[in-house]
């Protein structure tokens, strides 16, 4: 309107009910059931017999903060059902902004930005995890020494957690 690409009285015969719908990274748990709708949808027409999401791609999907929203989560989902050949959705089909997160796309489910110290116990049992409980694989992938991980798993201590 302000530009002058839209009329104003077009404008205001349409926007009768505003309608407030939060982002995505607002309604974490509604991710996994986007997604399963998505996959259901995307499957059935391109004729596919994907039913599944794996249990490691939907944390990622879920960790990811989607700036595109919801039609950036069906666009994923889209992309995922074109290029499985399997009867599930797995990590090496998501693209690699997803599949590579780094600490700066970790979020929180409860979508509050963490302190330093909150972002950094999670990014190192997140990473611990995904290296099965591998301190050296781990300390090599957070370019640290073995002995820095040691120090900063007692700092949170997480020394109990491990393996």
């Amino acid at each position: 309107m302000e530009k002058g690409n839209f009329r104003q009285d077009l404008f205001y015969r349409l926007n009768v009910i505003t309608i407030k719908l939060p982002s995505l990274t607002e309604r974490y748990g509604d991710i996994p059931l986007l997604a399963h709708h998505f996959l259901s949808q995307k499957s059935e027409a391109m004729n596919k017999d994907v039913q599944n999401i794996n249990k490691e791609s939907m944390e990622l999907l879920c960790q990811y903060g989607w700036p595109g929203n919801i039609r950036e989560l069906e666009n994923v989902i889209e992309r995922a059902v074109a290029l499985t050949n399997g009867p599930e959705i797995t990590v090496n089909v998501l693209p690699d902004y997803i599949s590579n997160l780094s600490i700066e796309t970790y979020r929180r489910q409860d979508s509050e930005v963490p302190t330093l110290e909150e972002q950094e116990k999670n990014y190192i049992k997140w990473v611990l995890d995904k290296c099965e409980g591998n301190k050296t694989k781990a300390a090599k992938i957070m370019d640290i020494d073995r002995v820095s991980l040691w120090r900063k798993m007692k700092r949170y201590g997480m020394e109990s957690e491990e393996k």
